[in-house]
């Protein structure tokens, strides 16, 4: 096993649970109970070298009673409660185009909202029981206005044109 200069695996591994509770620390200080990150590391055109997206939200606090949604009220998306079980997400680059598929509960194509902010893929699914919003790291940025989406029993496929 290689180690590097700063304590090897497990090092690196203690160091980052331990940034992950200085973190919650500073939410609690600043009496936030939700963040989120996405972002990319590595140089992600350099096929020879190690490189990915990466995307988490981490909350704080006992859980509160959940909001009731209807077509009328829907609140914007940092209200939304998270799914209990993340819903599965891949993002595959296809060269000119990046595929992302991800498995949700069966709702029809107007109860999802998506929307692109630089290279991150904000998904909202106003599910009847339980209604989630997400937030998809992209490996490029993309022309948002070539957007294409299809849904059929529960599997949601989305089409990105990579930018020039």
């Amino acid at each position: 096993m290689k180690k590097d200069g700063d304590g090897g695996i497990l090092g690196n591994i203690l160091r980052g649970i331990g940034e992950m509770v200085d973190l919650v620390k500073k939410m609690d200080s600043e009496g936030k109970t939700e963040i989120n990150s996405t972002g990319t590391f590595g140089n992600l055109t350099d096929p020879k070298g190690i490189s990915g997206c990466y995307g988490f939200t981490l909350k704080t606090g006992l859980p509160g009673k959940r909001p009731s949604f209807t077509s009328d009220t829907m609140p914007a998306r940092q209200d939304i409660s998270i799914k209990k079980s993340e819903p599965v997400i891949d993002v595959f680059d296809e060269g000119h185009f990046i595929r992302v598929v991800v498995e949700t509960p069966v709702v029809s194509d107007e109860d999802i909202v998506l929307h692109i902010k630089e290279n991150v893929l904000y998904l909202t699914v106003w599910a009847k029981d339980e209604p989630f919003s997400k937030s998809i790291a992209l490996p490029h940025r993309v022309k948002s206005d070539t957007m294409r989406k299809f849904i059929r029993n529960g599997i949601l496929e989305v089409l990105l044109d990579v930018q020039d």
